[in-house]
């Protein structure tokens, strides 16, 4: 029992990330737009991150060098001290369409009733926000990530909160992003209580039970609802989201020419980068008279500077890989021989490319491709896989391209039931069960057979 106990503390130790790493983790889930934005400006936020230009950079002269370093300090002195001591690098103002959820929050920032310590930690956290502005994992486990205070976290958190518009848009759960809502509003305690403890009886007409539990009468109850039915549980939805086809912008492009397979990456708006060691020297000493909050954050800084330098070579580098391997694995669909995909596993991937799943999940997500068939979401190549009778593997889209063909050859007056269905499938030496027809058959939006009858 020891030996076990002793074992797996070992693996969770060896699972923490850094926060260099849980930072660069989080950039590589971004598609090229909201990349190029993030780069552009971390470039202008942090003193430690520069665009490389090396033949200018010989041609300066060591003291024109250190003239330069101590202009840059007196600049990051103001930055610790004044408020408006970033005003050197004002936040580029994004267009309003297309604007994705990242960019909203990150222009907010700015402005935000935070420290400049705080806001580099904002910043930070933003990679813990999914796209419809849900924070991803709790407090204390981001900051032991991150290894920063949870009180520092908690704090940053809660300003985000409260001051991201729209209201409610950051927030753990659709519980609490109502709360935030009718809080604002002014609701009443009977409101908040019910949010936060009976709202998924609401959702399943429960109403009874919420009379019985609460105590408060039917009018009481049905003039809450009425209240929490004016709230907004979708404030993300006037962003768009990597998957909005409206705003694609491929992250790479696919040629196939007589078998051979190019790729090209789509970063040549991400500049690359350096990081300022030089500068970081000098502010390791500064950094002895500071309070720690302030050691923290120039900490973060520089964690976020390095993770900014790896993102453009390590994502073109895998994602050129990742690709390849897709493109190879499913060559007669995209040199037109056949007209659907074969399985393929996120696993598969990552063991041919030599990265986790995990990583190759990251760097998929939320990311296209325009190739010879079209553009697609990287996603939608890595299909599920079932099992034929003579030991095939057939992709979900293929047994969903069946289900959609038989159930339109049907007799309209005697649809064909889910079971049956699934038998003509095994007669065609495909095995799915009965409920898997069915869930196939929902996803497509197609209805059950009752309802699937002539005149109905």
């Amino acid at each position: 029992m020891k030996v076990k106990q002793e074992l797996g503390l070992q693996q969770k130790l060896e699972l923490r990330l850094t926060p260099e790493l849980v930072i660069f983790l989080n950039l590589l889930q971004l598609p090229i737009t909201e990349l190029e934005v993030s780069v552009q400006q971390e470039l202008e936020s942090n003193p430690f991150l520069e665009v490389g230009e090396p033949e200018i950079e010989e041609k300066i002269f060591e003291l024109d060098r250190i003239s330069y370093e101590q202009t840059k300090l007196r600049k990051f002195e103001r930055f610790l001290t004044d408020p408006e001591g970033l005003e050197g690098f004002p936040l580029e103002n994004m267009p309003e369409e297309g604007k994705s959820i990242y960019q909203h929050i990150m222009e907010q920032i700015s402005t935000m009733n935070l420290s400049e310590e705080e806001k580099i930690i904002a910043r930070t956290l933003l990679g813990f926000i999914d796209e419809r502005g849900f924070i991803m994992g709790d407090e204390e486990e981001i900051a032991n990530q991150l290894n920063l205070p949870q009180e520092m976290v908690k704090r940053v958190f809660e300003v985000m909160k409260k001051e991201i518009e729209p209201t409610g848009l950051i927030a753990k759960s659709i519980e609490e992003r109502l709360l935030i809502q009718a809080v604002e509003e002014g609701a009443d305690e009977v409101v908040q209580k019910i949010i936060k403890d009976y709202l998924h009886l609401i959702e399943v007409g429960k109403t009874e039970k919420i009379i019985e539990e609460t105590g408060i009468s039917k009018e009481e109850l049905d003039r809450a609802i009425n209240f929490i039915k004016s709230l907004d549980p979708k404030p993300e939805r006037i962003f768009y989201s990597p998957s909005d086809n409206r705003y694609v912008v491929p992250d790479a492009r696919v040629f196939v020419e007589d078998g051979e397979i190019t790729v090209d990456i789509n970063d040549a708006g991400i500049p690359d980068l350096r990081i300022n060691t030089e500068l970081y020297a000098i502010y390791k000493e500064e950094l002895k008279k500071r309070n720690d909050e302030a050691k923290k954050a120039i900490e973060m800084l520089y964690y976020r500077a390095k993770s900014f330098y790896r993102v453009k070579m390590e994502r073109r580098k895998n994602l050129e890989k990742i690709i390849t391997e897709i493109v190879k694995h499913n060559m007669d669909f995209f040199t037109g021989k056949d007209e659907s995909l074969k399985p393929l596993t996120m696993k598969k991937v990552a063991e041919l490319v030599g990265i986790s799943e995990a990583t190759v999940s990251r760097i998929v997500s939320g990311k296209f491709v325009d190739t010879p068939k079209g553009i697609f979401e990287l996603k939608e190549f890595f299909t599920k896989k079932l099992k034929s009778v003579d030991g095939r593997e057939v992709s979900a889209d293929y047994v969903k391209k069946r289900i959609r063909e038989i159930i339109a050859k049907e007799d309209k007056r005697r649809p064909l039931s889910d079971q049956r269905i699934a038998d003509i499938l095994r007669e065609e030496k495909i095995w799915v069960a009965r409920r898997t027809v069915a869930k196939y058959r929902e996803e497509m939006g197609i209805l059950d057979s009752k309802r699937r009858k002539a005149g109905k």
